[in-house]
């Protein structure tokens, strides 16, 4: 019986191993049929019918077990070609570009690796069937956008193939986020693809290459024994041969009625295995300078301006109806899009069913109070009650604001007490005494009271995120409806300090050269027991000289100086 219990145990630890265990997928295909713009987009609307999703946290590292896979692959085909390049064999034209250009892929390769753990990685939909089986989904649309194009990926048209697999498929915020890396590790597998053909062809160049260094009657038999040991058809080789053969002189006529009677098994002749040769080391040249331009390409793009013309979530909350959302800056919009991914989640259901339902309740708002006009108010406001009884929730799942007293009071008062009735425990023990234990009870307080509030400190900036505030991005300047006076209050002791803090205020508006801005300097006398000072009036007379001469210097009127009234000690 016990033998019985020791192996279903060991049974069951197997399968849960079994189940954490990562299990890379089957190797990938490539049909690198290329595609007119045209077909391009109905291909993404075909795909992404096609496509069905599941959740599989193992999805990314699939993804990055494939890269670290081919990444491998193409430095090992580096590494040879090097070495037949030292070895001053000749290499073929799409060689010489990863001979070149390997640099960029080790570096794009290394800022991947960086980028793993990257929180949208563990969020991305895989897909359930296909050749893609288990992969991210966002990384096969990458892949059939970089093997239908031949490698050559720009902007315009990456936009506009996402968005026709979105008219079909709508793509979640994390999976955009996800679209550069994905498509950089998809132009990775095209370059590995690449690499295979190009090693296989400088293989048979290499087997050619011995004919240089036979002796004219031997060639017939070299060039024999190298295509009967082998089953396949060797193009490479071929067109190799007749380009040696021509280089040195040879007789071509018995190598060519040798080479068009051994084609006749193919059904082919000596001219279209050369002509289709040249043009596959043409296309394997195209392809290799395509991919390593786009890797080049990925890095200049402006992927938060990319991600918010293809964000569906996006195009909801610019609905705001108080056209706020709009002018708020990128880290505000991106802040609030999170919002949203993280109630979706929470909710399980769609994100765009989130936003539309945030821009309905600000659309309705609420009386006497203009806040509840716009969106945020209830993503991250005060509204976000009502937005999650508009979606069905009967809990408050997500907690903005945090009340002072019960986050930072009440753990440092629990703390203090705790740490203080273990000393006067510890006295009780030593003294048997309880009017000694409450004494140092009560004297222990103060000093464990600066550990327990260094401690709570510690815990409250360690635990606890600060509130976000939202910003308005200005990116064309200030309006004058929002015409805004930066105030600088100060002490003014003497003419000196005076005149440093105007030279500051100077510096301040160097740094915000903007239309509908000014700024002032509020100051104040020092306290005095008389009513005046001797140095009062200097003071005044050097602050209202140092505004005025920087009103004339920029000949415009936005520097100002208020004087508060003066307190007696």
């Amino acid at each position: 019986m016990q033998l019985y219990i020791v192996i279903l145990l060991g049974l069951i630890i197997i399968l849960f191993l079994l189940k954490g265990f990562n299990l890379k997928p089957h190797n990938i295909e490539i049909n690198d049929v290329l595609l007119s713009y045209e077909e391009l987009l109905k291909h993404a609307k075909e795909t992404a019918k096609s496509h069905r999703i599941c959740k599989n946290k193992n999805g990314y590292n699939y993804l990055f077990d494939r890269l670290d896979e081919n990444f491998d692959y193409i430095t090992d085909v580096y590494k040879k070609l090097n070495a037949y390049s030292k070895g001053q064999l000749p290499l073929c034209p799409a060689s010489e570009w990863l001979l070149d250009n390997y640099y960029i892929i080790e570096e794009q390769y290394k800022r991947l690796k960086q980028n793993k753990e990257k929180k949208f990685f563990k969020n991305l939909n895989v897909l359930k069937d296909g050749y893609l089986k288990d992969y991210p989904r966002i990384f096969a649309i990458a892949l059939e956008l970089a093997v239908h194009t031949d490698g050559k990926i720009d902007e315009d048209l990456l936009i506009n193939f996402v968005r026709a697999y979105q008219s079909i498929n709508t793509l979640s915020m994390a999976e955009l986020w996800a679209l550069s890396p994905a498509i950089k590790i998809a132009l990775f597998e095209k370059i590995r693809y690449t690499c295979e053909k190009i090693y296989n062809t400088q293989l048979q160049w290499k087997k050619a290459e011995k004919i240089k260094y036979t002796d004219e009657d031997s060639v017939l038999n070299v060039i024999n024994q190298t295509i009967t040991s082998s089953n396949i058809l060797l193009p490479s080789f071929i067109e190799r041969v007749v380009n040696i053969a021509k280089y040195r002189g040879i007789n071509l006529n018995p190598i060519m009625d040798y080479l068009e009677e051994y084609l006749l098994k193919f059904d082919t002749c000596l001219e279209d295995i050369i002509k289709h040769e040249h043009q596959e080391q043409a296309s394997m040249q195209i392809a290799m300078g395509n991919s390593i331009t786009s890797l080049r390409v990925n890095a200049s793009i402006d992927w938060e301006e990319v991600f918010e013309s293809l964000s569906i979530v996006e195009g909801i909350l610019e609905q705001d109806p108080s056209n706020i959302y709009s002018q708020q800056d990128f880290e505000t919009r991106d802040y609030y899009r999170h919002r949203v991914e993280k109630i979706a989640k929470l909710l399980n259901i769609s994100e765009s069913s989130v936003a539309r339902a945030a821009v309905e309740c600000s659309e309705k708002g609420l009386p006497d109070c203009t806040a509840s006009y716009h969106v945020g108010y209830y993503l991250s406001g005060k509204g976000i009650n009502i937005l999650l009884n508009k979606l069905g929730a009967k809990k408050l799942f997500l907690r903005d604001k945090y009340d002072t007293p019960y986050i930072y009071i009440l753990p440092f008062a629990a703390m203090t007490i705790v740490f203080s009735s273990l000393v006067s425990y510890a006295s009780f023990l030593y003294t048997r005494n309880y009017t000694i234990s409450l004494v140092i009870f009560i004297l222990s307080i103060t000093p464990l009271s600066d550990v327990a509030l260094s401690l709570t400190n510690w815990i409250v900036t360690h635990t606890v995120k600060p509130d976000f505030i939202p910003k308005l991005e200005m990116k064309y300047g200030i309006p004058e409806n929002k015409t805004t006076m930066v105030i600088v209050p100060t002490i003014l002791p003497d003419v000196s300090r005076v005149k440093e803090l105007i030279s500051q205020l100077e510096v301040t508006y160097l740094a915000n050269k903007e239309n509908n801005i000014y700024f002032a300097l509020v100051g104040d006398f020092k306290d005095y027991k008389e009513e005046t000072s001797p140095n009062d009036q200097q003071i005044v007379d050097t602050a209202l000289y140092e505004i005025s001469k920087l009103n004339k210097k920029y000949s415009r009127n936005i520097f100002f100086f208020l004087l508060q009234k003066k307190n007696i000690q």
